[in-house]
């Protein structure tokens, strides 16, 4: 998962701030990662180090990739906390990149019905878009600015083993 999520955010950043972009140029090279997090569990800091690490070491030559605590928010295992952060994530200035680091916030990102978002929001883990009925138009989100990986395993086909062999 920390290779997947880093190529990821390498993409985006790549993508989303190429060289000469309005707000990369009048602040440097600086990108501030804002995380939304499902809620509280044992592994938190320990994936947070590991993801800030692997990016910052794949991009410390080109970006300064900061993930800073106060851009760090719990949903405390609560939808609506999930939402309010993630708007508050999207409405913060400082954030660069918002990365919804959690089932629940991938679905919660995803499943809006916006067209657009106001900056790159990225959601690595989402299990089967295709049974949460998450956008897909042209293999890409066709939701401008959000981009998703999805886990595609067939449900259906899971069920029926377990209910063969139950």
């Amino acid at each position: 998962m920390r290779i997947c999520l880093s190529a990821i955010l390498v993409a985006l950043v790549v993508i989303c701030f190429p060289a000469g972009h309005q707000s990369l140029a009048a602040g440097g090279p600086t990108v501030t990662v804002g995380l939304l997090l499902d809620g509280q569990w044992e592994n938190n800091e320990k994936s947070i180090g590991m993801l800030a690490t692997e990016v910052q070491g794949l991009l410390s030559g080109e970006y300064d990739i900061r993930f800073p605590a106060d851009k760090t928010i719990n949903g405390d295992w609560d939808a609506a906390r999930i939402r309010s952060g993630f708007d508050r994530l999207l409405a913060d200035p400082e954030v660069d990149i918002v990365i919804a680091a959690g089932y629940m916030a991938s679905s919660d990102a995803g499943l809006r019905g916006v067209s657009s978002y106001p900056k790159p929001v990225l959601a690595p883990l989402v299990i089967n878009s295709d049974y949460q009925g998450f956008p897909v138009k042209d293999g890409a989100s066709g939701i401008k600015n959000f981009s998703y990986l999805t886990f595609r395993n067939n449900i259906e086909r899971d069920l029926e083993v377990f209910s063969e062999i139950t």
